[in-house]
């Protein structure tokens, strides 16, 4: 049997005696009893032992015959403070998991071998099996490691591939096509030998190889996307910040297609101000996300197709963007300023179809030109224009319903037209339609800066709307949603 362990409690008298004891408490004798202020009916009774305190059994078969504080059953019969074997854990009070002893203490593993199932992987910081430590650990289907659980993929650099699909996986990069400035136009494009230009990976494309990873780098050349020059119907670029410049001959459109549709993603395109426009959709449906488009006469021509847009920046160009021919823009977080001419425009009734939100435009020449539109402008903000005949901030039909929209225009009237008017605020000089000429209080106008003040009439006024706003900040930050592009955060 081991010597019974003491406790020595000490009372800190304070303007008062010491009177209660621990009910819990057991002494090992008398003595002991009395060195702790307690009656010797807190003795243990018989086949249990007082061991720091606690009655716990006298000799003990396995750890529930052991408390918390001594909790392995040790091989000489006695419970301990530390395991010295695996057959002691997991020990009092311990999870079931923890069945190996190391140092001492029972642990869940010591390497990957003593893992399985969901959980593959010793954690050695920790001793926990997990599903990850490193990216590596993960699949293509779920390849970021992050708080040792396996996740999609949300941007292309949480790729080792460069490549990150719209269902959140890592594409294979047998199925990519590189690109690099260092590379060689020869071969097939490959991760470990990349060909130099944009042109000449377009040209390798196939229908089972049609996405193209660009390197951060500066591309300056024109690209075609022709069904004479690649079998591929649409094709991916994975931009990764790469920039791609108009050459000095001006007489090719930046990026054409014409009928080969495009999907590209994280890309600044800077086109010519004198020469044809940046972008020209031709006739298959295109995407553009997370792209820039700088210095252009026109920076996007869509005829007779669906142009799809997530987080596009425009600015120093002539026109933004221009619609014909029955065309369709879906556009969601968009800002447009320092246009010369339209941020969008819509030529002749009919030509175009608009699905926009989030949009933030200003500082525009003309109008937003929407008169021969049909569709919904939501949750947008449309200031001021610059051009000397004092356009109208927004040009719009009765096609057109304007919704939780801010209009302002202090230079000319808010609105011309006749469009449908929902929780929108649109002012000027003067009223117009019937609405209040109230001033939305944007933080800085003169600099560009549309964000809405703590004390701007816009905020908490709508009770649904879109889950961000034009920066990609949540919606609501208050009791509602507010009105125009930016969601106030206070």
């Amino acid at each position: 049997m081991m010597k019974p362990w003491s406790l020595l409690l000490l009372c800190v008298l304070v303007g008062s005696s010491c009177t209660k004891t621990n009910p819990a408490l057991c002494c090992a004798d008398e003595a002991n009893c009395a060195s702790l202020g307690i009656s010797d009916d807190h003795m243990c009774t018989d086949g249990l032992t007082c061991i720091a305190n606690q009655c716990v059994a006298e000799t003990c078969a396995s750890s529930s015959d052991c408390n918390a504080q001594l909790p392995f059953c040790a091989t000489q019969g006695l419970c301990e403070t530390s395991c010295d074997s695996n057959s002691q854990c997991p020990g009092f009070g311990g999870s079931a998991e923890d069945a190996i002893c190391s140092s001492g203490t029972c642990v869940q593993c010591l390497a990957n071998s003593d893992c399985n199932g969901a959980t593959p992987v010793c954690n050695l910081a920790s001793d926990a099996c997990v599903q990850c430590v490193q990216n590596s650990d993960c699949s293509l289907e779920a390849p970021v490691c992050a708080g040792n659980i396996c996740r999609s993929c949300v941007t292309d650099s949480d790729c080792s591939s460069g490549a990150c699909g719209d269902t959140g996986s890592c594409l294979d990069p047998s199925a990519l096509i590189y690109v690099a400035p260092t590379g060689s136009d020869s071969g097939t494009c490959t991760q470990a030998a990349p060909c130099a230009t944009i042109t000449y990976a377009v040209g390798r494309a196939t229908l089972n190889r049609s996405g193209i990873v660009l390197a951060k780098a500066t591309y300056v050349e024109d690209v075609t996307l022709s069904s004479s020059t690649t079998s591929a119907a649409t094709l991916q670029f994975f931009g990764g910040g790469a920039t791609l410049m108009h050459p000095a001959v001006l007489d090719e459109v930046l990026l054409n297609a014409t009928d080969v549709g495009f999907d590209i993603h994280d890309v600044t395109l800077i086109g010519s101000a004198s020469g044809p426009p940046a972008v020209d959709t031709g006739t298959v449906p295109c995407s553009l996300e997370n792209v820039t488009i700088e210095n252009a006469t026109t920076a996007i021509n869509v005829a007779n197709t669906v142009l799809t847009i997530t987080n596009i920046q425009i600015s120093n160009a002539g026109n933004g963007i221009s619609l014909f021919g029955g065309a369709t823009l879906t556009l969601d977080r968009a800002v447009i300023h320092d246009v010369r001419v339209a941020p969008i425009s819509v030529a002749n009734v009919g030509d175009g179809s608009v699905n926009i939100t989030n949009l933030m435009a200003y500082n525009a020449g003309s109008s937003l030109e929407l008169a021969g539109a049909n569709g919904t402008i939501a949750f947008s903000t449309i200031g001021a224009t610059t051009g000397t005949g004092s356009a109208a901030a927004l040009d719009c039909g009765p096609s057109v319903t304007l919704d939780s929209t801010i209009v302002w225009n202090t230079t000319g009237a808010a609105i011309s037209g006749t469009c449908q008017v929902v929780h929108s605020s649109i002012a000027g000089p003067t009223a117009v339609m019937g609405t209040a000429n109230a001033n939305p209080l944007f933080a800085n106008e003169l600099q560009g800066d549309y964000h809405l003040t703590a004390d701007s009439p816009a905020i908490d006024q709508v009770g649904t709307g879109p889950a961000t706003d034009f920066e990609g900040d949540a919606r609501p930050q208050g009791s509602a949603f507010d009105i125009g592009a930016d969601e106030y955060k206070p």
